[in-house]
């Protein structure tokens, strides 16, 4: 299976696919997670909006103007797969003067059952709106 989805300050869209078939993926559960913390304990993070795909695999999640800057998104399938959104962008979130910001790249968009996984990534830290060299 896989998830796409697109975010905006008042709604994320999930669209969710069964990658054997390239069919819409009905009844899967979207979740939207969100904290405010960068060492958070369990108890910080909090369930934002869930929603349901449709026939058409769709669900959309509200996402409330209360929510905190850190949001992710788990996609639970029929089938029981898993599937993690780690970052969700938040537009207007304050940041502290300094912040880390990662990004985790992968090959492409979708694997199947088998396929090697090829990631890699970085980490930049952010002044006062600007990337440290």
């Amino acid at each position: 299976a896989a998830a796409h989805v697109l975010s905006s300050d008042g709604a994320a869209l999930v669209w969710a696919i069964d990658t054997a078939t390239n069919k819409p993926l009905a009844g899967a559960i979207a979740t939207l997670y969100d904290w405010g913390c960068y060492a958070c304990s369990p108890s910080d993070i909090r369930t934002a909006a869930t929603a349901t795909t449709d026939g058409s695999g769709v669900a959309a999640l509200p996402q409330p103007r209360a929510l905190r800057n850190r949001r992710a998104l788990l996609v639970e399938t029929p089938s029981g797969e898993t599937l993690l959104l780690p970052s969700l962008p938040s537009r207007g979130s304050a940041l502290p003067a300094a912040a880390l910001r990662s990004v985790l790249l992968s090959d492409r968009a979708v694997y199947k059952a088998g396929d090697p996984l090829h990631l890699h990534g970085y980490v930049r830290l952010v002044e006062r709106g600007t990337l440290a060299s």
